[in-house]
């Protein structure tokens, strides 16, 4: 089973993570008998490239599905693909814009039910109806549920808490950016002006984190009664992305590539330890993890199995490509570059300048191994949708 998290950044996901406010107390719970990433990252920071990496296995610069114009090439090789081979009955749960259109990813699934809009508990009634109707026993299972809610806007359920309070950042939406908080990222504040506290967007969003820790805990507890996800079945809670809140001079996700926007929580349970585990690692990896004899664990326990992660987005205002490997991280949106430590420096806070014009190895190898673009004409309802939700296309 693999569960995504829309929109859901490692450092706001405690006590998973040590220091983050405990909006996600259900599944780290959980996490003691799993082994937790502190170190993953996405290839990139908004679902679409994001989620078809973890279903090839490569980085949106090799897999060009890095706009909303394309699909992915027939020749490529998809997790559904791995699945129908070996016999799986392979499902889909998810909610966001992006999975409503094929471009690729349903192939091998035997059912692929993509919403816009549903809340949490609308889509595990969906996957419970379906496992109860569907479910073939005679048949190994691969379920993906993807969760839609931490994503904007930030409307919590009411009566959603999460303690301790929040720790003020006394930051502010800088002036000469609050036009930008078109979509849905915008809050309107008590004078009927747009929210310019930090804080009040950093409240909303960590309650619905917390809604939907809820929410997970609930299908894996109903599944588990239907002998689904038990001690020798595998399990992976991740997320596709993280999101910004000013941190960089950026909100929101897709736009660039700073950590909080591709730092994201990480738990395996597949028989083979607990534990947590700080060298970074890349979601793209799950690709043949999930396909895995289930002798082997899912992802590898050692850091120096771990591959280099190469990232990009090209949904904002310049492209962003990035390299995490040998202990450094590299980013650059074109024009200037930076490296860090990943593993000392999560956040981004420690930047040394970097030359963009020598980009390490890895990214120069994704660049040689890009396949050819295939084109794909979104609809204007779908155009419109992800408008809504704040991309930029």
């Amino acid at each position: 089973m693999l569960i995504t998290i829309e929109t859901s950044r490692a450092d706001r996901v405690g006590p998973l993570h040590p220091g983050a406010r405990q909006t996600a107390p259900l599944l780290s719970a959980r996490a003691a008998t799993g082994r937790v990433y502190r170190r993953a990252y996405a290839s990139s920071s908004w679902t679409l490239p994001s989620m078809v990496s973890i279903y090839t296995g490569l980085s949106p610069i090799e897999h060009t599905v890095d706009r909303i114009e394309r699909q992915l090439p027939a020749d490529v090789e998809t997790l559904g693909d791995r699945l129908s081979v070996r016999g799986h009955q392979a499902a889909f749960f998810g909610v966001n814009p992006v999975f409503t259109v094929d471009r690729g990813l349903a192939r091998g699934f035997e059912a692929w039910q993509a919403e816009v809009g549903w809340p949490a508990g609308q889509l595990n009634q969906a996957v419970l109806e379906w496992v109860d109707r569907e479910r073939d026993p005679g048949r190994p299972l691969f379920l993906h549920v993807h969760y839609f809610d931490p994503h904007c806007p930030y409307i919590p359920a009411a009566g959603v808490a999460v303690v301790p309070d929040l720790v003020p950042s006394a930051r502010q939406v800088p002036a000469d950016r609050v036009d930008e908080l078109g979509g849905c990222y915008g809050l309107e504040a008590a004078d009927g002006t747009v929210e310019r506290d930090v804080d009040v967007y950093l409240d909303r969003y960590d309650r619905e984190l917390r809604a939907v820790d809820t929410a997970v805990d609930r299908l894996l507890t109903r599944l588990a009664e239907r002998g689904i996800g038990g001690a020798e079945d595998r399990v992976v809670v991740t997320a596709d992305h993280g999101e910004a809140f000013w941190e960089h001079d950026d909100y929101g996700h897709s736009h660039t590539l700073w950590a909080e926007t591709t730092w994201v929580p990480l738990v395996v349970w597949d028989g083979h330890g607990a534990g947590a585990i700080d060298a970074p690692i890349g979601l793209f990896e799950l690709f043949d993890g999930l396909t895995r004899p289930h002798d082997e664990p899912v992802l590898p326990l050692l850091a120096a199995a771990h591959r280099p992660v190469v990232q990009a987005t090209s949904a904002g205002d310049r492209p962003w490509v990035g390299v995490i490997a040998g202990g450094r991280k590299w980013l650059s949106d074109g024009v200037s570059a930076w490296q860090t430590d990943p593993q000392h420096d999560p956040l981004d806070e420690a930047l040394e300048p970097a030359d963009p014009l020598r980009p390490p190895g890895p990214l120069e190898e994704a660049r040689a191994a890009a396949r050819p673009p295939v084109e794909l004409t979104p609809s204007d309802e779908e155009r419109d949708r992800l408008r809504a939700l704040g991309y930029s296309l």
